[in-house]
């Protein structure tokens, strides 16, 4: 689940930085997909750009009825050399055949 979860981190910042619409819409919550669509409503995002995670552990799973989430704390660098924790909800359907977990939640920058 981590290394998933690790290129999805990857994945969603990289979009996010270039306001990739199509490649976060299939990774992302509706509720989150409209959080991140109105941050990036001026067009690409000219913030400091991921350099690399530094750990990424898993800080608390819950199953209620058939959706399963996990939760994962990220500690990242940026390209302004700061480290920041960004703290993660990956959700699915656990009677669903797609794999495919996506961002329910997030808690940024610590």
């Amino acid at each position: 689940f981590l290394k998933g979860a690790r290129t999805a981190y990857e994945q969603i910042l990289d979009a996010f930085h270039k306001a990739d619409r199509t490649i976060l819409r299939p990774l992302l919550s509706d509720e989150v997909f409209a959080a991140f669509d109105r941050a990036m409503a001026d067009g690409p995002q000219n913030g400091p750009v991921l350099t690399a995670i530094k750990d990424a552990r898993i800080v608390g799973s819950s199953l209620t009825g058939d959706l399963a989430e996990i939760t994962v704390a990220f500690t990242s660098s940026f390209s302004d050399g700061k480290d920041v924790t960004d703290v993660w909800t990956f959700a699915r359907d656990a009677s669903s055949r797609d794999p495919n977990w996506k961002l329910v939640a997030t808690e940024a920058g610590q």
